[in-house]
């Protein structure tokens, strides 16, 4: 008896490598992080807080536009609101979209670790809390990359024209008019480049780190109508039904008549026929002529 072949080590990188791996080789990052980790979880929630602090100075313009459309379109649902109060909602709005990716960033990324979790473990996988979170993480780099790409286009632009953040985007949202359904712009616009970049970095994270099988992440379906247990009552009463039916001469008007509908599972096992005095064994799968 042979001894089993040794498992290959796990390849060592650092962090630095590792936010460079997550672009290029994924899959290498997820395999040699299973066990999980803090630390991208604390870059990413500190590279974000930083650019959300950067993009808030050069975006101001496209920040007014668009808390004036929220302010014009509350305004238009409620005539009857004061001055006072659109004021102390237009001071809200504006602190949300400058503060709120500072401190709404790692709430985020802990929630969507948690959904990774629970998602793994009931597709059989083996990640930790602290593993989902890491999926979490380095599945939103491409976050990073797009906050990178807004803020070059705010400088190297002239975006005195734009009134939406979706006019930035590398998607669909890039080319709807920014004063259209609200609802349907915050749809489409979703559909992006990053917004596919981060799903796939969660499909390959479930893959390698929380060792969920393709198998079970495709086909996690049970059959629609399974066969009845051998010892159920109906099984009993196709066997009943198949052996009486075997009772007929095959050639015969009778068991041409009653020959034995496709629905019917004929099971596999032999019994005696019911022919009286006949203790010969005959199959129980009759088939009709």
């Amino acid at each position: 008896m042979t001894d089993p072949a040794p498992m290959p080590p796990v390849e060592q990188a650092s962090l630095v490598e590792d936010f460079i791996d997550i672009i290029f080789s994924p899959s290498k990052v997820f395999a040699r992080r299973v066990g999980g980790g803090w630390a991208a979880f604390l870059v990413v929630s500190v590279l974000i807080a930083v650019l959300s602090f950067v993009n808030a100075g050069t975006l101001q313009g496209v920040m007014d536009a668009e808390v004036n459309r929220q302010i014009a379109a509350t305004m238009e649902a409620n005539p009857n609101l004061t001055e006072d109060q659109l004021n102390g909602m237009r001071g809200m709005m504006e602190g949300s979209m400058k503060w709120g990716p500072i401190v709404g960033v790692p709430i985020i990324l802990l929630l969507f670790g948690l959904a990774i979790w629970l998602v793994g473990k009931i597709l059989g996988g083996t990640a930790t809390f602290a593993g989902g979170v890491m999926i979490a993480s380095f599945a939103w780099v491409p976050r990073i990359l797009e906050m990178m790409l807004v803020a070059v286009q705010a400088l190297v632009m002239d975006t005195a024209s734009y009134t939406s953040r979706w006019q930035f985007s590398v998607g669909v949202g890039r080319f709807m008019d920014p004063d259209g359904p609200q609802g349907m712009l915050n749809f489409l616009g979703r559909i992006d480049v990053f917004t596919i970049w981060v799903t796939v970095l969660v499909v390959l994270g479930l893959i390698h780190a929380a060792k969920v099988t393709k198998e079970k992440a495709i086909c996690s379906r049970r059959p629609a109508h399974p066969e009845p247990a051998p010892g159920g009552s109906q099984a009993r009463t196709r066997r009943v039904i198949v052996a009486w039916l075997a009772s007929f001469p095959r050639d015969t008007p009778r068991r041409r008549e009653l020959s034995v509908p496709a629905k019917i599972v004929r099971p596999r096992a032999c019994t005696r026929s019911r022919r009286s005095g006949s203790s010969a064994r005959v199959p129980t799968s009759a088939r009709s002529v």
